[in-house]
């Protein structure tokens, strides 16, 4: 892909994710423990996000 065409990436926190979902925190947890869903990754100490591109 050439340098002017890379995918804009979006971190989603979990509140955005819980909106834009109607899930709840423990059935986004089951998902993604099941591989079903998009796996969280560290942005800290004590914060994590989604990457959504």
């Amino acid at each position: 892909m050439p340098e002017t065409m890379k995918p804009e990436v979006q971190l989603l926190r979990l509140p955005q994710i819980k909106e834009i979902t109607c899930l709840s925190k423990s059935s986004l947890y089951l998902l993604m423990d099941e591989g079903e869903f998009l796996k969280q990754t560290s942005l800290g100490a004590r914060s994590v996000a989604r990457i959504h591109a």
